[in-house]
């Protein structure tokens, strides 16, 4: 019985391109799965397995033609299929491989790639698939394909990320390998990557700008004289001789064009006659060509400074900014620069301006004096920063070194803090609880046991334990008086028909909008 001739090409590509890949490697047939022919799992020369697989889906002819400038293959893929490559395919590579079953060669492309850079086929029945004639499939070129598997794993990670870290590292490899000649370093902005490129030389390239010239204008300027953050729609931005602008070009996106001088900071308050300083804030001068400002934090700290624009003209303004989260994961008793910070904020509070020196290389750049607005901010900061140092010195008496995190550190934590510092550093600590609502049972004694009519004061013994981020402190025995309470009992407790002696009940006390709550340590005659 002849065979078909599909089914004789299909069987050609097959010898074909399992005979071009290496003994080592593992090639397994894919029956009945959607768009794809193989999955494979790359092997080490010494024919143990890598764990490194990726799809194929593999296409063979005897009409293939080659580009007329014979660089590529075009290969029309169906809409449906490519949909599926790109949206629903994140676990591995896929490849196309075609095979022209007369000349028994091959070529390769990675699909997911080659369909994310411009999408536009989306709205089309097919999407034609450009495939390199430099990419061939044998035993000549084999290290650079794969090469390209291993990429492909990473571009997958990139854009399916299982973490914020690894989906970073590796959009920083892809892209130091679009630009050999750049640096790449990332830092994050609100969780935000953000991509620097810096050339190792001289580099040459053009970048050319689409759009209404009254739209282009305002950006230029901002991108070029002032060096700022610009964002731009796909296809309004062209580059020639590099292709660190592709995924701009396509997609659109966020492109700062500035320069980047290191600098560090220190800043300086004074009032009657003490002061104090705050160094080491590391950061850097950016800016375009007509103007420029200042960034920089200090390490590992919440404090991070702005300061600008700088113009010839104008000094700009000057930002202190605070976010604890920066503190997140450090131990409660070596919170970075804590406090240095705690006296500069205190101080902060009282005094109307603060001095700003700028250096680079320990020589001065510029010094300013900033004149304070407000004193609101110090002082919000200043009662955050207490309630931590009094955490501080709860775990330093305890012993115990918690791990804190802004999370955690919540209002109710910041209470625990003051309370319990308060009992045990200062004998006593005082809140108005206005309308406090509790709940207890009360032993009541026929004859002795007065209960009052209208709010009264009332106090409350117990064995306290506090929580402070996780870790126990034994407080011992509490006294909590208040200053006025109403005391309901349940409904049966109070009947006249009843006949007791000593009866145990239930209780609810009710503030007033005066009460205030005081809280020590028990003395030996607290009942």
């Amino acid at each position: 019985m002849k065979r078909s001739q599909t089914h004789q090409i299909d069987e050609t590509a097959r010898q074909v391109f399992e005979s071009a890949l290496p003994t080592t490697w593992v090639c397994n047939s894919v029956q009945r799965d959607y768009g794809k022919d193989y999955v494979v799992e790359i092997g080490d020369a010494d024919g143990a397995l890598s764990g490194d697989s990726f799809y194929v889906q593999l296409k063979g002819s005897t009409r293939l033609k080659a580009s007329r400038d014979g660089s590529h293959l075009a290969y029309p893929l169906k809409t449906k299929h490519a949909i599926y490559y790109l949206d629903k395919l994140k676990d591995l590579p896929i490849f196309l491989v075609l095979v022209d079953t007369k000349s028994r060669c091959a070529w390769w492309l990675f699909i997911q790639e080659a369909l994310r850079h411009d999408q536009t086929w989306r709205s089309r029945k097919t999407v034609t698939l450009y495939v390199p004639l430099q990419n061939t499939l044998s035993w000549s070129n084999f290290e650079q394909f794969r090469k390209a598997i291993l990429s492909a794993k990473r571009f997958l990670r990139a854009a399916h990320p299982l973490s914020i870290t690894e989906a970073i590292a590796a959009q920083k490899e892809h892209k130091q390998l679009l630009d050999t000649r750049f640096n790449v370093s990332v830092t994050l902005d609100d969780e935000v990557p953000r991509f620097h490129f810096s050339p190792k030389e001289d580099v040459t390239f053009k970048v050319r700008f689409k759009g209404s010239p009254e739209n282009l204008q305002g950006k230029l300027a901002k991108l070029i004289d002032q060096g700022v953050p610009v964002s731009f729609a796909p296809g309004e931005v062209f580059a020639e001789g590099t292709r660190l602008f592709d995924e701009l070009t396509n997609h659109g996106g966020t492109m700062q064009w500035a320069v980047n001088i290191p600098a560090s900071l220190v800043l300086s308050c004074a009032d009657n006659g003490v002061s104090v300083t705050v160094q080491g804030i590391q950061g850097a001068f950016q800016g375009g060509q007509r103007e420029h400002r200042f960034l920089g934090s200090l390490q590992n700290s919440p404090l991070s400074v702005s300061a600008g624009p700088f113009t010839p003209a104008d000094n700009g303004g000057f930002n202190l900014n605070f976010k604890p989260t920066h503190w997140d994961g450090q131990r409660l008793q070596a919170l970075a620069h804590f406090d240095n910070l705690l006296r500069f904020f205190n101080q902060l509070t009282s005094t109307n301006a603060v001095v700003v020196r700028f250096e680079r290389n320990g020589n001065l750049l510029s010094e300013l004096t900033a004149r304070l607005q407000s004193h609101e901010f110090a002082r919000n900061v200043v009662k955050y920063l207490s309630a931590i140092d009094k955490a501080r010195k709860l775990a330093k008496r305890f012993h115990i070194n918690p791990i804190w995190s802004f999370k955690a550190f919540d209002d109710e934590e910041c209470d625990t803090a003051n309370e319990a510092f308060g009992v045990l550093f200062e004998g006593e600590w005082v809140k108005k609880v206005p309308y406090v609502r509790l709940e207890a049972e009360l032993v009541l004694i026929k004859k002795r046991n007065q209960i009052p009519r209208g709010p009264a004061p009332a106090q409350i013994v117990s064995s306290v334990t506090y929580t402070l981020l996780g870790e126990r402190i034994e407080a011992g025995r509490i006294v909590r008086e208040y200053s006025a309470l109403s005391i309901e009992l349940s409904p049966h407790a109070t009947t006249r028909k009843a006949r007791w002696t000593k009866k145990t009940v239930t209780a609810t006390f009710t503030g007033t909008g005066d009460t205030t709550m005081r809280v020590r340590l028990a003395n030996p005659d607290d009942e």
